[in-house]
């Protein structure tokens, strides 16, 4: 009958050391194939600059030479007179204003002036607007005003004394209204200084225009104006009305002098250009040049002797020529995202760095120059 309990045989204490040591050689492994699979790339961007040409050119009639261009200098004066609706709008006490019937029970007519008083029963003032003849023993339809603005003036149907005519005379000729008087207080059209100045600067832009239609008829050729090479000088500029006046209108006048130099764009461009260049550090290069973008404005002209002079300014954008071959990737091992960036920038003129390092735990550049990519965009 076998034993009903049987000694279990003692485990080797060789399986654990082999097991340890295959554990090892897992994780060498692992680490092996990591390092091995570790890389960095480094994209590096060239410095960019603007650089900037600016100088004064010389128009003159004589041969063109240095910054002197050949050209002509061209003069007109411009005036006109324009008249402007477009006011504003401003709620304001203003005179109210209605209709009365006037009665003459005399034998003889009787003319009333414009402004004529009428006095309401209630003591308020008015006026007559238009001049009127009061036919004998007839009526007639007027309009009047307030004496003074506001709602003081806004009454109801009334009898009117005139009060400028003989005493014995006011009750045989007087006025009477069917409807209250209105429009004391509302809108009325008014004019600000700011719209005397929008109406002064659209009149001498439109002037301008006109000015310019004129110089092109002494044009040569193919003779062009360009607008930055002209001066408009206004000599005047007055309004109607003065600001804050309440009318529906005004008119204003002006008179300018427009001065348009006309010379050779290519030429100056040809010059603006080498001036240009001329400022390139070495291992600089324009990566692009828009001569289109050339600006120029007139700073004086003189008339009598037909010169002017220009102020030119031209703009390029830059960059800086990085040599690869200066570039040692030893000089870049062990180092990690700013410290390569620092490197580079200090050694050329680089602009911006990228440093892209795999995979994402990896924080150093790794000692294998074959596992370090540089491009160069």
């Amino acid at each position: 009958m076998p034993d009903r309990y049987q000694l279990r045989r003692p485990r080797s204490p060789y399986l654990k050391i082999f097991a340890i040591i295959v554990g090892a050689i897992a994780a060498l492994v692992v680490v092996v194939i990591l390092l091995a699979s570790t890389s960095a790339r480094i994209t590096i961007y060239p410095r960019e600059e603007l650089i900037t040409a600016e100088f004064n050119a010389e128009i003159v009639t004589t041969e063109a030479s240095g910054d002197k261009i050949a050209g002509r200098v061209l003069s007109t004066t411009v005036r006109g007179t324009e008249k402007i609706d477009e006011v504003d709008r401003r709620e304001t006490d203003k005179p109210a204003t209605g209709r009365v019937t006037l009665h003459n029970d005399l034998d003889q007519d009787q003319p009333l002036l414009a402004t004529t008083r009428l006095l309401a029963e209630n003591g308020t003032l008015f006026h007559l607007k238009e001049r009127i003849t009061l036919k004998a023993h007839s009526t007639a339809e007027a309009e009047i005003y307030a004496d003074q603005p506001g709602r003081v003036g806004e009454i109801g149907p009334s009898r009117f004394t005139l009060p400028g005519l003989w005493k014995d005379w006011q009750t045989k000729i007087y006025a009477e209204s069917q409807e209250p008087t209105t429009g004391g207080f509302g809108e009325t059209d008014y004019i600000s200084a700011e719209t005397i100045e929008n109406g002064i600067k659209n009149t001498v832009a439109r002037l301008a225009e006109d000015g310019k239609a004129k110089l092109q008829k002494d044009l040569r050729g193919s003779e062009k104006i360009l607008d930055e090479a002209i001066n408009i000088e206004t000599l005047s500029a007055t309004s109607t009305v003065p600001p804050d006046s309440f009318a529906a209108e005004f008119s204003v006048s002006a008179e300018i002098r427009l001065t348009a130099v006309i010379f050779d764009k290519s030429a100056l461009e040809k010059i603006a250009e080498e001036k240009l260049r001329a400022k390139l550090k070495p291992d600089q290069q324009i990566r692009s040049l828009n001569l289109a973008s050339l600006q120029t404005s007139l700073i004086t002209a003189d008339l009598a002797r037909k010169t002017a002079t220009l102020a030119v300014k031209l703009d390029a954008p830059t960059y800086f020529q990085i040599d690869s071959d200066k570039i040692r990737k030893d000089k870049l091992i062990g180092r990690n995202r700013e410290e390569v960036i620092d490197y580079l920038q200090r050694t050329q003129p680089i602009g911006e760095v990228e440093v892209k390092f795999t995979p994402n735990w990896v924080t150093t550049v790794p000692a294998q120059e074959e596992k370090i990519t540089i491009s160069l965009p």
